[in-house]
């Protein structure tokens, strides 16, 4: 493996553990990873998701009844099966304008 893909990889893991951290779910976090988080619509996911597991945190919401949440949230979002890559297209509408 050479130097740039090493350093890519390192890139995506950190990306990784940074959207875990404000509330993504794994599968979530995996797919988005590959994404810049430094644009207006990551930072607008970013910090939705924040504020909601603050919330979940907050009205001591089980890992479960949070995971539970999103994926009511996917739901009522017409976001296919679970797919945070459309996701990511309607906050590129939202927030792109």
């Amino acid at each position: 493996m050479d130097n740039n893909e090493d350093t890519a990889k390192k890139k995506q893991k950190i990306k990784y553990k940074i959207l875990r951290m404000v509330g993504f779910l794994p599968f979530e976090a995996k797919a988005l990873s590959s994404e810049p988080i430094n644009t207006p619509y990551m930072q607008g996911l970013i910090k939705e998701r924040d504020k909601l597991l603050i919330e979940s945190v907050r009205e001591r919401i089980t890992e479960r009844g949070y995971e539970n949440k999103i994926k009511d949230i996917y739901r009522q979002k017409e976001w296919g099966k679970f797919d945070p890559m459309l996701m990511l297209e309607d906050a590129k509408k939202r927030f792109n304008k």
